[in-house]
């Protein structure tokens, strides 16, 4: 897949950020260590967009830069997707650890916090199809089999159980 070329980033840090991208990304798939290069790429962008002040790392302050790039992402049109959000704030997390090492400031390691980043939104399993629910309970019906049959609803991947936070099993006649 040919991939769009953008011109060099023109900002004092971007050497910086890029060694340190290098740094993680010796052992990594092009993928991921485009994917650091994009997230140093955007908060870079950022920093020079509102914060054009902040030329060294000694410089970079939880608040009002992390704090303030976390903000724009949030109210990005079209919104970020809370998975974005997150990848974008872990490859941050990571760089700025890698900085925190390498320029020996260990502050930088806790401008992002667990607590920053943002939790993925439970979703309920998907229901079975018609087809999927009278195969499983012609099945349920062959077996006759209390303990089987509860074994059958949680280990077929197809089950709508098979992913549900709680179950009660109900028993009749016993």
């Amino acid at each position: 897949m040919n991939r769009i070329r953008r011109p060099p980033l023109d900002h004092p840090l971007a050497d910086t950020f890029g060694r340190a991208v290098d740094s993680i990304t010796t052992a990594l798939h092009p993928d991921t260590a485009r994917h650091y290069r994009g997230t140093a790429r955007k908060f870079l962008t950022y920093l020079a967009a509102h914060h054009p002040d902040v030329c060294s790392v000694h410089a970079l302050r939880r608040d009002p830069h992390l704090l303030g790039w976390m903000a724009s992402l949030r109210s990005q049109t079209p919104p970020l997707v809370t998975a974005s959000c997150i990848n974008l704030l872990i490859g941050l997390r990571c760089i700025l650890h890698e900085l925190a090492w390498t320029q020996q400031l260990p502050d930088l390691a806790d401008l992002i916090r667990s607590e920053d980043i943002p939790r993925l939104p439970q979703r309920l399993p998907r229901p079975l199809t018609i087809e999927q629910d009278r195969v499983l309970q012609q099945e349920l019906l062959n077996r006759n089999d209390l303990g089987g049959n509860a074994f059958l609803l949680f280990d077929t991947p197809e089950s709508a159980l098979a992913n549900a936070p709680i179950c009660r099993v109900t028993v009749f006649g016993r």
